[in-house]
């Protein structure tokens, strides 16, 4: 903790947080009213200038989940946290998700023929990738899989780790918290903290180890 600054977002979509505790407990995306549909909000998780709107990993159908905006970095929100990994010299971004008992990392959208992208740094990540896993499922002896996210879990386009990783963070990755599903309920909270705790400092470690930071 004395040897790196560390900056945190806790609440990056704060008015579909706020409506997922008032009215619909699984509400994915923002609130925006979107033009010409009665469907509201944008996924701000495909909404990022990395990626955005290529093949087969997000919605143009305002009604979808994964709805990726009208246009890039169409939302406040984006725009804001764009700004903020913009401005500093980030070395590591890690944009906690829930639930598939993965780490993700770079990239997450395909080309126009549908395969998925590899990152020019994707030994260095998979390498970081592993080392987080291995940490977090040594705490519960739980089962984690790891890579590349369009390679593990399936193509995304414009999501946050990816605009981590072209904003300047080489180690950029996405977390799958336990669930069981989305609402696991309080007793999955300890535990996940613990897990995923264990693997940001072998994940940190890591990069260090391979930075020679």
């Amino acid at each position: 903790m004395d040897k790196y600054n560390f900056y945190f977002i806790p609440v990056m979509n704060p008015d579909g947080y706020d409506f997922s505790w008032t009215t619909d407990r699984l509400w994915r995306k923002n609130r925006r009213v979107n033009a010409g549909s009665t469907c509201l909000g944008v996924d701000l998780n495909r909404n990022y200038n990395a990626g955005w709107d290529t093949d087969g990993g997000a919605s143009d159908l305002a009604c979808s989940n994964t709805f990726r905006g009208p246009s890039v970095a169409s939302e406040p929100e984006t725009i804001a946290v764009q700004n903020a990994m913009d401005s500093l010299d980030l070395s590591i971004v890690v944009s906690i998700h829930t639930a598939a008992d993965m780490w993700l990392h770079p990239w997450g959208y395909a080309n126009s023929q549908g395969g998925c992208v590899i990152s020019a740094d994707h030994d260095h990540q998979y390498s970081v990738a592993t080392a987080a896993a291995v940490a977090t499922m040594a705490e519960y002896n739980t089962i984690w899989t790891w890579g590349n996210t369009c390679q593990t879990i399936y193509a995304a386009s414009g999501i946050t780790s990816d605009y981590g990783y072209v904003s300047g963070a080489k180690y950029s990755f996405t977390p799958e918290l336990r669930g069981p599903g989305f609402d696991p309920g309080p007793g999955a909270i300890e535990p996940a903290y613990r897990e995923t705790w264990a693997g940001l400092v072998a994940l940190i470690n890591r990069a260090a180890e391979i930075e020679g930071w």
